[in-house]
């Protein structure tokens, strides 16, 4: 059975269906890009959530080694790794049965795209061999990628994990500096309390007798057997001529 290949136009610049009868010499993973094709919506973005770094890979619609460039654009897309993985999967059960069988399968795919987007949603993908029922599917494979948000129209991407590390890193970041605050304020309320209680006892410790008679001022009322001292502040005591006792002093 002759390899045949079939291409359906697709809407303005959007790859259209493809089918092919694949066998062994035929096959040739979707991710083997000619380096020149340049599909639509494609860019260098770049993501550090991204193994490897690069965002977008160019895939064609269907595993099949195409001689002819022209043909090869007509069926390449800008897409994701998390799709080629996609890819990867059903086109690995196609290449089994045909290293197996030596028969031929025959392969359809249908890229869906939303009204002006440049890169598709996902394509619908099916095989059957052709000479047995022995390989058949039909499958959805998204061109999405975990933890982004792509705008199919402008090929803009939202790096959704990392917005949450910023918005997680801000948020721990804001309430480090309320706990500071807190703990600013608790300290400086502390001291003014400790500064206070410090005036309070050196009021206390500031007031000294005096003795009806005499020039002395004294820490201790008992001191010199004094009769009914009276107590002032040391200040009080020091501008009315008074000087510290000896004994208690």
């Amino acid at each position: 059975m002759p390899v045949q290949f079939l291409t359906i136009k697709g809407e303005g610049d959007h790859v259209g269906s493809a089918i092919v009868t694949l066998d062994q010499k035929s096959f040739e993973e979707s991710s083997h890009v000619n380096e020149s094709i340049v599909p639509t919506g494609f860019t260098d973005t770049t993501s550090e959530n991204i193994d490897g770094g690069v965002f977008f890979v160019k895939s064609k619609l269907l595993p099949s080694k195409l001689s002819d460039i022209s043909l090869e654009k007509q069926i390449t897309i800008t897409a994701t790794p998390s799709f080629q993985r996609g890819m990867s999967h059903w086109e690995s059960l196609i290449k089994d049965y045909l290293e197996k069988t030596n028969n031929h399968v025959l392969v359809r795919a249908d890229p869906i795209y939303e009204e002006n987007a440049a890169l598709c949603n996902g394509i619908i993908l099916q095989a059957r061999s052709v000479e047995d029922d022995e390989l058949s599917f039909k499958a959805y494979v998204y061109n999405e990628q975990p933890n982004f948000e792509i705008n199919k129209q402008t090929s803009e991407i939202r790096d959704l994990k990392k917005e949450a590390e910023e918005a997680e890193k801000a948020r721990l970041e804001e309430e480090q500096r309320a706990e500071e605050a807190r703990l600013a304020e608790e300290a400086r309320i502390a001291a003014e309390e400790a500064a206070l209680r410090a005036q309070q006892v050196q009021s206390i410790e500031s007031q000294v007798w005096i003795p009806r008679t005499g020039s002395k001022y004294h820490s201790n009322p008992n001191c010199s057997n004094m009769k009914n001292p009276s107590q002032v502040s040391l200040s009080q005591a020091q501008s009315w001529g008074y000087e510290p006792c000896k004994k208690c002093y």
